[in-house]
């Protein structure tokens, strides 16, 4: 996988990696039992209790794609507008 991992890393860096290639990475990650390791359809559920933690994100401003950024506020490739923040209070 280590051919793949590498593939995926260099045409992140364009901003456009293949969709089989991320297939072929979840099916490794898979088979030692991390799923959904590219999958941007996630689900979130609190921790029950009492919490004051909020974590504070950035999505894409359009919404066309899975990409965001806990540490800093990134601008979008494609469209040059500054990622929307979100808040998730865990």
């Amino acid at each position: 996988m280590a051919d793949v991992l590498a593939r995926v890393v260099t045409a992140a860096s364009g901003g456009e990696v293949p969709e089989a290639d991320l297939d072929l990475l979840d099916s490794a990650f898979a088979e030692h039992g991390i799923d959904n390791l590219t999958r941007a359809y996630r689900s979130f559920e609190p921790w029950p209790g009492a919490r004051g933690v909020v974590v504070t994100a950035w999505v894409c401003p359009t919404g066309a794609c899975s990409r965001t950024a806990t540490d800093t506020q990134p601008s979008c490739r494609l469209t040059r507008q500054p990622f929307r923040e979100i808040r998730v209070n865990l």
